[in-house]
């Protein structure tokens, strides 16, 4: 694909949260549709410094209103949003990291542009906001039975991510996550 005038790389961005990337790749349009190399691992790894070893693909659709999260599991994740709207959120829940309850928030809507890629303890909440379904994929790099979970509560009063709605649809699960000093008091004395 180098030698097609057309190639452009695409990047890896670095965000203001430690071991949170953007992944930037360029989507190619004309009469037949659109592709896009959703990802180059060699250039992940390379930017993150370790490999991504992908054990788990999973798929994940929501309908509108629906918030998923935010979740937060012994694994890193690459999420690919490819269709319908949303809004995503990620929180640092590493009380050992300089970051540590801060989030970044991305508007995600159709044709998507980027994908992210996030680190093990860093928390991710999805929200379709559009009136169609909000379609994403992502890979992890252990398997669901050998992983840990942690949830947090969406609307979390000391992380105050603005969400774009104030009464999504939530599962029991996440109705029931607890506050980040509930989780951590240690950090808050």
């Amino acid at each position: 694909m180098k030698n097609d005038p057309n190639y452009i790389e695409g990047f890896v961005e670095k965000t203001l949260i430690d071991d949170l990337y953007i992944i930037n790749k360029k989507l190619f349009t004309d009469e037949r549709g659109s592709f896009r190399e959703a990802l180059k691992l060699s250039t992940l790894e390379e930017t993150i410094g370790t490999k991504f070893s992908v054990r788990t693909w999973n798929y994940a659709v929501s309908n509108p209103n629906v918030l998923r999260g935010i979740h937060s599991e012994t694994c890193s994740k690459l999420i690919f949003p490819f269709s319908g709207a949303g809004y995503i959120a990620f929180v640092d829940l590493r009380p050992k990291s300089k970051t540590f309850g801060k989030y970044l928030g991305f508007n995600i809507k159709a044709p998507h542009e980027f994908s992210y890629f996030k680190a093990e303890g860093i928390g991710i909440g999805v929200l379709c906001t559009g009136e169609l379904p909000l379609s994403f994929s992502y890979l992890m790099d252990k398997e669901y039975s050998d992983l840990k979970q942690q949830g947090l509560m969406w609307n979390d009063p000391d992380v105050k991510i603005p969400w774009p709605v104030s009464n999504p649809i939530l599962s029991e699960r996440d109705k029931t996550n607890p506050t980040l000093r509930q989780l951590f008091p240690e950090e808050f004395k």
